[in-house]
């Protein structure tokens, strides 16, 4: 059996290890991805965890890692502080 994927039931990645993140709960979802408050189990912080739609193909997930790497490169306190960006998971 594989495991749920954010295309299919956000909600079944709560209580989950993606990497070094354990998903809390469910923040909300757009076209791109889902965001999830979760916890780095490495350092104890609460972060918010994005994750890309697999549906959107690899064309999406260079989009997806683009634009982490354009919000690192930018500094304003309206703006979230990209800590990590990856894949877990395939």
């Amino acid at each position: 059996m594989s495991e749920p994927t954010v295309d299919e039931a956000p909600e079944a990645l709560i209580g989950r290890r993606l990497g070094h993140y354990l998903v809390l709960d469910s923040v909300g979802g757009g076209a791109m991805g889902h965001v999830f408050r979760a916890r780095d189990v490495v350092i104890g912080r609460t972060v918010a965890l994005k994750v890309h739609k697999a549906k959107r193909g690899e064309k999406g997930l260079e989009r997806f890692l683009q634009e982490s790497r354009a919000t690192r490169a930018l500094t304003h306190p309206g703006i979230a502080v990209v800590h990590d960006a990856g894949q877990s998971g395939g």
